[in-house]
């Protein structure tokens, strides 16, 4: 009896650990599970729902997640609070700058991204080498680019005419400008899987420690990791400007919550170690699906705060009883 008790425990030990490393490794099966489920409710809802225009509108959603997510992955109590005004400021450089100037769209963009990579940078050296916590050094870089933006563009700035009107229209070699924008991020976290700075940012995330013990540059790859959240906001600038073709200030914010709600509804460590793009892309497709299917359903918009809230901290709670040791990209 004893022995026998005594096999079946390790037993029951090892499938509950891989059980657990299953789970970690594809931690975005639950919000894709979810996100189907809200997709098929949403259809129902909406009889004539419009696929091209829908996913132009969940672009900035799904986008907003993933740069959302780098500073969570790379550990060290990372979070940047400054993606949604960073999404509204380099679609301010574009509109107020760059358009009315004539700059041709192959020079424009990469000026776009570049703002967006020059804040991440910033944000990323105030962590490493001032030793600020992260969620305080991107709050106070949160206000500075929301008063920027209020000083660029005051009121409301409307593009007339321009490529991007042309790219939400007829997208890309047939492809519709969600998916193409959408898609860019996900090709930059497979480029990084393939250098291998993915498994790098991870590790970091997962154990700063035994990185820097060795030799990793720790500091370097967190400003880095910042650096691309920056950059991924400035296609979120992108993707508002062609959603909208305008920059209003005053929604500088408007992305903040959804973007870490997604964030961690897509399973992202918050404690760093463990992620990728496929998670926050399923987690901003449960906001967005939610959201539609709350509308179509007449529940009163003021309560979404309540319901993200909600959110968020039971995806925390979810993400922390996942949370093993090492680390997993997708």
């Amino acid at each position: 009896m004893t022995s026998t008790t005594s096999l079946a425990l390790p037993q029951a030990r090892t499938r509950k650990e891989n059980m657990r490393a299953w789970i970690a490794k594809y931690y975005f099966v639950p919000a894709l599970v979810i996100a189907a489920v809200l997709l098929v409710v949403n259809l129902g809802l909406q009889p004539n729902f419009n696929w091209g225009q829908q996913l132009l509108i969940f672009a900035p959603f799904a986008i907003v997640a993933m740069a959302s997510s780098f500073a969570p992955m790379v550990g060290g109590g990372g979070i940047d609070l400054s993606i949604s005004p960073v999404m509204t400021f380099t679609s301010a450089v574009y509109v107020i700058w760059l358009a009315p100037a004539g700059v041709n769209p192959f020079i424009a963009v990469p000026l776009v991204l570049l703002a967006g990579v020059v804040v991440g940078i910033v944000n990323g050296l105030i962590v490493t080498r001032l030793r600020v916590s992260p969620i305080i050094a991107t709050l106070c870089m949160n206000f500075i680019i929301i008063g920027v933006c209020l000083k660029v563009a005051p009121q409301a700035a409307v593009l007339t005419s321009g490529w991007t009107k042309d790219f939400a229209r007829d997208g890309l070699f047939g492809i519709p400008a969600g998916i193409v924008l959408v898609a860019i991020p996900v090709i930059l976290w497979a480029i990084l899987r393939l250098i291998p700075f993915a498994r790098t940012l991870l590790w970091v995330g997962s154990n700063d420690v035994a990185a820097f013990a060795s030799g990793v540059n720790v500091d370097l790859v967190r400003v880095v990791t910042y650096a691309l959240g920056g950059l991924v906001a400035g296609v979120g600038g992108i993707a508002l400007v062609t959603l909208s073709g305008t920059v209003d200030a005053s929604t500088a914010s408007s992305y903040l919550v959804p973007g870490l709600v997604a964030m961690a509804l897509g399973g992202i460590a918050v404690e760093g170690g463990r992620g990728g793009m496929a998670g926050p892309i399923f987690g901003a497709a449960i906001i967005f699906l939610l959201q539609g299917a709350l509308t179509e359903a007449g529940f009163p918009q003021a309560w979404l705060q309540v319901v993200y809230g909600a959110l968020l901290v039971g995806a925390i709670i979810f993400s922390k009883k996942l949370s093993i040791t090492g680390r997993s990209a997708s």
